[in-house]
């Protein structure tokens, strides 16, 4: 099988055959040439002024982050920057390298802190959590007793907690949902309201991301920043996009945008890139609807088939070992028009045979992911209101699944 585009990169490690990239290495905004680590020259960087000294950009508190951005021009995080400028653990290698960031009020971030928290998530998620340590961003599911998923997140691991992103109207359901298997575990989990998420683009994925007026949508902040949830965290999400969860002032201060006048369609350009890189999501309407193997989790390493037992691992593991995998995540693509509903039909001679799972309004289409029977792989669907939907390839192989003519 094929492995996903975004786990080849050879200046990348990954821990299994077609686990996404984990970006390994020293950290800092003022990092100069040579390999990850290495000494930068005296006196830092010339093109960007910041020194060798700054701190490290992943996991900081807000007021060491805000002072070493406090001196970077403008330019740095909105024009091409220059080569020696991290973002997270991302080296930026060409000459030049255009960034933009946007901001994601979609999405938010869940807090697990105390000394169980690993142990108590390993028993949750369906991939390996020890491996966190390391420093990874990596891709999980908790699913209900059943193996059905009701959220896919991104976890991160500092010294203080860990931290997994989720798209914002499944942060209530899934807390609630962890809360009822916590007993005596020693773990606290909350919502980190106080930590505004938003995205940072860069090379082509730069380039590709539109730069729209914002509108004056309000973004909700919480009035009372939650103890403890202070610092910036990173999550490497794909090639080009990084996903940063900081608060309020450490925000505007690196990127200069308004915190109430949110990109009315950076939601939407996220989710674009999602359905075109196959990187499958379940929000509020889709949620505990599919196996973890339905959405290609276990395609993007999503999920271990080695690690101990976990809530709804018996489905999970059941599934992987008999191969009854009936049915996988597609790519289609619509005329333009009215915008599918989650779990709308797709169908082909009259049968549904595809349940629509994200999608993405472009001005000249409609890009979307469907969970998809493997007997109507690479056939040319219809909508409920009679648009076809025509099958494009995915951005990784899927098992059983032949690329569309």
């Amino acid at each position: 099988m094929q492995r996903p585009a975004f786990s080849q990169s050879p200046n990348r490690v990954g821990s299994g055959p077609s686990r996404p990239p984990i970006s390994r290495g020293s950290t800092g905004w003022g990092d100069c040439g040579g390999a990850a680590g290495s000494a930068a020259p005296a006196g830092g960087c010339a093109a960007s002024g910041v020194g060798t000294e700054s701190p490290s950009f992943d996991f900081m508190s807000a007021g060491e982050f805000a002072r070493s951005v406090a001196s970077v021009p403008e330019t740095v995080v909105r024009a091409p920057a220059p080569a020696c400028i991290r973002i997270g653990r991302n080296m930026i290698e060409e000459s030049t390298q255009a960034l933009r960031t946007v901001l994601l009020p979609g999405f938010g971030v869940l807090r697990f802190a105390g000394p169980d928290a690993a142990v108590f998530l390993q028993g949750q998620f369906t991939n390996d959590v020890r491996l966190l340590a390391d420093g990874r961003t990596q891709v999980s599911a908790c699913c209900t007793n059943q193996g059905r998923v009701i959220a896919v997140v991104r976890l991160r691991q500092t010294d203080e907690a860990i931290y997994a992103l989720l798209p914002a109207d499944l942060m209530p359901r899934l807390a609630t949902h962890l809360r009822k298997y916590l007993l005596r575990a020693k773990v606290e989990i909350l919502q980190a309201t106080d930590l505004v998420v938003g995205a940072v683009y860069s090379g082509a994925a730069a380039e590709n991301a539109v730069d729209r007026a914002f509108d004056e949508a309000a973004l909700t902040l919480s009035p009372v920043p939650l103890a403890g949830a202070t610092e910036i965290v990173t999550f490497q999400y794909a090639p080009g996009r990084e996903v940063v969860a900081a608060p309020a002032a450490a925000w505007r201060t690196i990127s200069g945008l308004s915190l109430g006048r949110p990109s009315p369609q950076a939601h939407e350009d996220w989710l674009a890139a999602d359905v075109a890189d196959g990187l499958t999501n379940v929000f509020a309407a889709t949620s505990e609807q599919f196996i973890p193997q339905m959405l290609n989790l276990d395609l993007l390493d999503g999920v271990s088939f080695a690690k101990g037992c976990y809530t709804g691992q018996e489905i999970v593991a059941r599934t992987h070992h008999l191969g009854r995998v009936k049915r996988r995540t597609m790519r289609f693509i619509l005329s333009p028009g009215e915008t599918p509903a989650p779990l709308a039909p797709l169908l082909l001679d009259g049968a549904k045979v595809a349940e629509v799972l994200m999608t993405a309004a472009r001005p000249e289409r409609v890009e979307l992911l469907a969970v998809t029977s493997l007997e109507a792989a690479g056939k040319t669907l219809v909508t409920a209101d009679g648009r076809v939907a025509e099958p494009r390839a995915m951005a990784y192989g899927v098992t059983g699944v032949p690329p569309p003519a």
